[in-house]
Parts: structure tokens; C-alpha cells; sequence
């Protein structure tokens, strides 16, 4: 790492910088090659006090494979590899690369399928569509949009949306679920779309959980992001901004679905507030009309609760 180091196999200092490597991304049949050889002398090199680490990579990805629409693997020998220039020609690469990382698991192998590119085609045209509208709300209107509680609800609604997006982009670019992040991020757009819809022009609580799509999106499709980022009138490249923070607060779901069962079967499905306590819960779950008729008077046995999820009574 040092070429100009001469006091010894190579820079201490270099290595503390440099190693270990964060992440290893690569096909798990090397792991019994060159994985194999690097943690050997990585061990090596520590018993003889070269480094004080003996793990060369300390996490580990190991991608699967895209094979050609006919499930085998792309060989320019079967004619049947798909040169990526050509798809970005038709698509653009924004859209190649959205439609990779959605296909499926990373870790997984897929089969090719063009036709399913569209998805991340009308996925990015909808995020440019919600772009212009919000380029042009005008400098400086700071007012919600529309009269009433009934929009304050709407706009409490879109940010809370923001910030469970937010929580699930964060969470699952962690651990390498590439496609249930787009996912999210396609359900945050279908969200302001549907805002966009019930109000006459796109007020601060938009312009703000658009902002963070943007900034969510821009390691997916850094092109299209770009463009949009600039066109909000920001001075400095979204790929320079810090990466988007949620509140804990309203990252969870204001209300939770109790299954509510009798002898083991579903009777009713009851909307609660999120963290509801087992008591509360079991109350409502035998003040269920459905739950009543099925005890036909008779007091219950035992009543089971699975907090915030369950409640299933025993005759």
C-alpha cells in the first residue's frame, strides 16, 4: 500500500487505514479460493504480530447470479448473453439498474425477464411527474394546502408514511434487501401521488416527504435524481446531502389489526391504537359483536393474547 515504505513488509499505518475491508461482495463459489487464501495469510500475518486483526473482510455478501431467459447461465458461446448497453439504449440505466436491484433478493439467482422492466420504467416516470409539480410550487409558500382538519390529517398521514419509508429504506439497505427498498420507495410515491390528487397544489408536508424519496432514491437511480434535485433549486448534488434520518415517533403505525379468534378460528378483525396493552385488548376483543355471537352467552374459558397482534378465546 506503500511503495515508499522501507522499515518493513509494508505500512502500519496503511493497514489501519485501509484494513479490514467493510464489506466483501462477491459469488459464493469463491469462497473456497481467493476468500480462502485472504483469511489464511490475514491469520498468518496476525500470529506474527504484523497486524492486530484476524479477519480480512468483517461482513460478507455473496450475490446470486442473473441467468438468460432460457434459466442458463449468459455464455457468448449459446448466444444468449444480454449486452447491458443495449437495454440501456431502449430504458436508460437508471431504469436497468432499478430493475436489477427489484428483480429479486440479492442473494438469490433470477432469471432475466425484460418485459418486467417496465414496472421501473413507470416507477421513475411517476417520481419525475411528482417532480415537476413539486419544481413548481412557488419560493417561499409555506401554507398547507386546503382548509380543515381533514387536510391536517392528510398531511400528518404523508409524513408519517415519510418516516416509516425512511425506516425501511435505512433497514434494508443494511442488510442487503435491495428489492423490498424499492418497494418502499414505489409505495412512498403511490403516497404522494394519491396527496398530490386530493389537494389543489403541493403544499410543505409534499415538497418535504418528496425531498427525502429523492434522497432515498438517489443511490438507486443517481441519474434521474440528480436532474430532479437540481431542478428543486438546491445548489449542491443530492449524493452530497447526508443520508435521511427518521423519527422513531412516527415510524411506527398509528393503529395495528387485533386477529381475533374463538376455539382457534378467525371471528373478527379489530383496528387498534399500535402498543395497546393486553387488557384493553382482550376487552374489545370480547365486546366483538362476531365474538359474542359465537359464545352465545356462555363465559369464556380462557382468553389468550398474543400482544398487539392476537387475542383467541377459548369456550
Amino acid at each position: 500500500a506503500d511503495p515508499w515504505y522501507d522499515a518493513g513488509p509494508f505500512n502500519p499505518a496503511a493497514v489501519r487505514r485501509w484494513l479490514p475491508v467493510d464489506l466483501y461482495v462477491g459469488g459464493a463459489e469463491h469462497a473456497v479460493m481467493h476468500l480462502l487464501y485472504a483469511r489464511f495469510w490475514t491469520k498468518v500475518l496476525a500470529d506474527a504480530g504484523l497486524i492486530d486483526f484476524r479477519e480480512p473482510f468483517p461482513r460478507l455478501r455473496s450475490q446470486g447470479i442473473v441467468h438468460a431467459a432460457d434459466g442458463k447461465r449468459m455464455s457468448k458461446s449459446r448466444g444468449n448473453v444480454v449486452t447491458p448497453d443495449e437495454v440501456v439504449a431502449r430504458y436508460g440505466a437508471d431504469t436497468l439498474r432499478l430493475h436489477l436491484l427489484f428483480m429479486a433478493p440479492f442473494d438469490r439467482n433470477v432469471t432475466w425477464d425484460e418485459e418486467g422492466i417496465a414496472g421501473a420504467e413507470r416507477f421513475l416516470q411517476r417520481v419525475w411527474r411528482l417532480g415537476e409539480e413539486a419544481a413548481r410550487r412557488p419560493a417561499g409558500d409555506g401554507q398547507e394546502q386546503g382548509p380543515g382538519a381533514a387536510n391536517r390529517r392528510e398531511d400528518d398521514l404523508l409524513r408519517r408514511a415519510m418516516h416509516k419509508t425512511i425506516r425501511r429504506v435505512t433497514e434494508d439497505v443494511d442488510a442487503s434487501k435491495f428489492n423490498t427498498a424499492v418497494s418502499a420507495m414505489m409505495e412512498l410515491s403511490n403516497t404522494l401521488a394519491a396527496h398530490r390528487e386530493s389537494h389543489g397544489s403541493p403544499g410543505p408536508a409534499f415538497c418535504e416527504a418528496f425531498e427525502m424519496l429523492i434522497r432515498l432514491l438517489s443511490p438507486f437511480a443517481p441519474h434521474i435524481t440528480e436532474e430532479i434535485w437540481e431542478r428543486l433549486g438546491h445548489d449542491f448534488s443530492v449524493h452530497q446531502q447526508t443520508w435521511p434520518a427518521y423519527d422513531p415517533a412516527l415510524a411506527v403505525d398509528e393503529t395495528v389489526t387485533l386477529v381475533v379468534q374463538v376455539d382457534g378460528k378467525v371471528r373478527d378483525r379489530i383496528p387498534v391504537p399500535a402498543g395497546l396493552e393486553d387488557g384493553p385488548a382482550r376487552e374489545r376483543a370480547l365486546a366483538s359483536e362476531h365474538v359474542r355471537q359465537h359464545l352465545g352467552g356462555r363465559a369464556p374459558r380462557q382468553v389468550i393474547v398474543v400482544s398487539g397482534r392476537l387475542v383467541n378465546v377459548v369456550t
